[in-house]
């Protein structure tokens, strides 16, 4: 299923999401040992949202609620790539296609819905 948070979302913007949930769980932009802390999820978890992008079909123990979580992870995931003093924009526009402007006005749009 589909939310309707994500529904609302153009096609570029679904995109942009599946690429920060990507570069999230595939980066060394977050270290291991404060990923959790930081997406309220473990990478396994965070990874398995993006396996499912843009559908909401995974819950966790710490939240039953496949909507809930992935509305929890996205907006965490694009949150921390703002605003966590990874240091790595240059490699994640180059590997990953991802813009930061982009990322801050998808993050809007994300909370504002």
């Amino acid at each position: 299923m589909i939310p309707a948070k994500v529904e609302q979302l153009s096609d570029q913007d679904r995109q942009l999401v599946r690429l920060a949930l990507a570069a999230a769980v595939e980066s060394p932009c977050f270290p291991d040992w404060e990923f959790q802390t930081l997406m309220a999820a473990d990478r396994t978890e965070v990874a398995a949202v993006l396996d499912a992008w843009p559908e909401a079909r995974v819950a966790a123990e710490w939240e039953p609620d496949p909507e809930r979580l992935q509305a929890v992870v996205v907006g965490n995931v694009l949150n921390n790539l703002l605003g966590y003093p990874h240091g790595q924009w240059e490699q994640l526009e180059l590997a990953n296609g991802l813009d930061r402007e982009a990322v801050r006005e998808l993050l809007g749009r994300w909370r504002a819905e």
